[in-house]
């Protein structure tokens, strides 16, 4: 009793999908925005909804550039990103319920969010996971029951398959690290970052080295002349050490740590050209490797 609980969500908004300003569809020249779903209201766009739960207005504008912040400190590359709009669900207090209310009586309870960003013409998004607690591991509910193991992932889609959330043996032995790890671990515990195309890529920082956890890269074509910089997630930094990046074990690019999640290298002059395998690594010890397109 008094035991708060539910799942809740939230569709976010910039105004500039609908006008210039608040709960406005005409420009200050006059001018009419075009017909369609964006040359209404909100309250004519999404009928019958409280406004608790669609929001177009300067707090939803705030919220959207406050996660494309996120999302510039965590993930190669997405400060490319704007973010127009967003869909956040949240698990409040939620149970598995596989065994009525005992899960709920002995406290086995889990609060985790999900935050889905896409720009105005939906061709890019990015999703950022938040963990609050996590009552439940991985061993089968309620002692080896058929419920078999809990896991978090993506369902790819395009035959791309599903993708966890955490490959490494640590989060398969027991998801409920998820609450404790963190993607991004300069910001907070239980954030996991995540590029959403075709492919599921994660964003952030791991300690999972050998090519189990795959570099993000951006951006992964670059020419034969050199002279610029691509932003590298990997292993997570720390600004006392030295990186470096190679190229077909030939080729040497310095870095700079931006911050734990993130490295920028300056690419060399290359004369070749394709494909070619990157090695992430500080100057002593393991090494990450990926490919890119040079």
């Amino acid at each position: 009793p008094g035991l708060r609980t539910g799942v809740f969500f939230r569709l976010v908004l910039r105004q500039s999908l609908f006008g210039r300003g608040s709960n406005l569809n005409i420009n200050p020249e006059g001018s009419i925005q075009p017909s369609g779903f964006f040359g209404q209201s909100t309250s004519q766009a999404c009928p019958g909804t409280p406004g608790s739960y669609v929001r177009c207005d300067a707090n939803s504008d705030y919220f959207l550039e406050e996660m494309m912040r996120w999302l510039q400190e965590g993930v190669a590359g997405a400060n490319m990103f704007r973010a127009d709009a967003a869909v956040i669900v949240t698990w409040y207090n939620t149970a598995s319920a596989v065994s009525g209310r005992s899960d709920l009586d002995d406290g086995q309870l889990a609060t985790y969010q999900v935050i889905w960003l896409s720009d105005q013409a939906a061709r890019l998004s990015y999703a950022i996971i938040n963990y609050d607690k996590l009552g439940f591991d991985a061993a089968d509910f309620r002692m080896n029951s058929r419920s078999g193991r809990c896991r978090a992932l993506f369902n790819g889609g395009n035959h791309t398959g599903l993708v966890d959330v955490d490959p490494t043996q640590l989060y398969k032995n027991s998801p409920k690290i998820l609450a404790s790890r963190s993607g991004v671990p300069s910001q907070v515990r239980g954030r996991y970052m995540f590029r959403v195309d075709d492919v599921v890529r994660p964003g952030g920082c791991s300690n999972k080295t050998g090519g189990t956890y795959p570099m993000l890269i951006y951006p992964n074509i670059v020419n034969m002349l050199g002279e610029m910089t691509i932003d590298i997630n990997a292993m997570c930094l720390d600004r006392t050490k030295t990186y470096i990046l190679m190229i077909e074990q030939r080729e040497t690019a310095s870095c700079v740590v931006l911050n734990p999640s993130i490295a920028r290298c300056n690419i060399p002059r290359i004369y070749d050209w394709g494909t070619k395998t990157l090695f992430f690594q500080p100057q002593t010890g393991k090494a990450m490797d990926d490919k890119a397109y040079v």
